[in-house]
């Protein structure tokens, strides 16, 4: 037991009171400056310089409110629930009935939200590479104006399903921590106790196989279908360009009007960095998602069970670094995102040194 509590001490340690919250506070950070970024760019577009709305950026506003609600949980977890063992077993009932299923309800979302988006990403680069000018044209116009009310009811909808999905969890009330109870001689949790009853059974199921197989499984699906379309574009533009160097006139060619068109290629640019965040998304998220299947699962995986808490810190530290890291991602590949970012910080820079007004930041 006391070698048990000793090797927790360790991982809660280095996850939970040092990483965990650098991650999480990283995250809310560039949460609120993605937000920031594209609230700035749209107050302050102008012809020469348009607004980031449309479809994608009002998804990308709900993506960066859900890991915004999650990262925030997350730190108030690593900060109180997590920061000693006294706490975690005073506080146990908070913990794991009410601050465990929020964060775990706006990472869904998260999730149901990113798969929105890659659904409409495949859609408009079938058009590019379908040569549908007069559709790409359309949603071209539609981008323009005021995000149809069809967006904002998918994001809703991500979010309600992301809550509805772990209401079960509000009310489960699970055998308390092994650590916390002296008494008890075991030095595992007992995965049996969810399955006391058929219903639980029945729900982690559905659970699972909704919350942590689908989205994976679409999301990859989805993105090598627009990994198949962004290489038909890069071809494409091959062609255009040996076409050109052969003198050829290549003005009225559909295929050269879908290559350099501003907004395929601002269509383009969106799919690629979508295609970033879904490689980012599988890479920090399978670990914990097959982590929480196989401790889960009714019969008793002897080899998981030995390595529990190691494992979950371990895993549940890089989800939280996937919801963390995709402001700085957008910043990274994605141009718009990154020159919204810089001019926000130098208007307030200039508000705060009242300089001249020329940023347009007005508190």
């Amino acid at each position: 037991m006391e070698n048990m509590e000793d090797e927790y001490e360790i991982y809660r340690l280095i996850f939970s009171d040092i990483l965990g919250p650098i991650v999480a506070l990283l995250g809310i950070l560039g949460n609120v400056f993605c937000l920031l970024a594209i609230w700035h760019r749209n107050r302050n577009c102008t012809k020469a310089q348009p607004g980031m709305k449309g479809y994608m950026y009002t998804l990308l506003c709900g993506l960066a409110l859900a890991d915004l609600g999650y990262l925030a949980f997350t730190f108030t977890f690593y900060i109180y629930f997590s920061s000693t063992m006294e706490l975690q077993c005073d506080h146990m009932y908070y913990r794991d009935r009410i601050i465990i299923p929020i964060c775990n309800s706006f990472k869904a979302s998260s999730d149901f939200i990113v798969i929105c988006m890659t659904v409409n990403r495949c859609q408009v680069m079938g058009n590019i590479t379908g040569m549908r000018i007069q559709a790409l044209r359309k949603d071209a116009i539609t981008s323009n104006e005021n995000t149809s009310w069809n967006t904002y009811f998918q994001i809703t909808t991500a979010l309600i399903i992301g809550f509805v999905l772990h209401l079960p969890f509000y009310f489960f009330d699970s055998l308390d921590s092994v650590l916390c109870n002296n008494g008890l001689n075991e030095t595992t949790p007992n995965p049996e106790i969810h399955f006391v009853e058929e219903m639980w059974w029945m729900y982690y199921f559905v659970y699972a196989t909704l919350v942590k197989v689908v989205p994976v499984v679409l999301i990859i699906t989805l993105n090598i279908v627009l990994v198949k379309r962004l290489k038909v574009m890069a071809s494409r533009k091959r062609t255009v360009q040996d076409e050109k160097s052969m003198n050829q006139d290549v003005h009225q060619n559909r295929r050269a009007w879908s290559v350099h068109n501003k907004t395929s290629i601002k269509e383009q640019k969106l799919a690629s960095l979508l295609v970033i965040i879904a490689v980012s998304y599988f890479i920090f998220t399978l670990p914990a998602n097959v982590t929480f299947v196989l401790v889960n699962l009714p019969i008793n995986v002897k080899s998981i069970q030995d390595i529990y808490y190691p494992l979950t810190f371990v895993t549940n530290f890089f989800e939280s670094l996937n919801y963390a890291a995709n402001f700085y991602i957008y910043c990274a590949v994605h141009s718009e995102i990154r020159e919204s970012f810089l001019e926000l910080c130098k208007a307030f820079g200039s508000f705060l040194t009242c300089a001249d007004k020329k940023y347009g930041l007005r508190f």
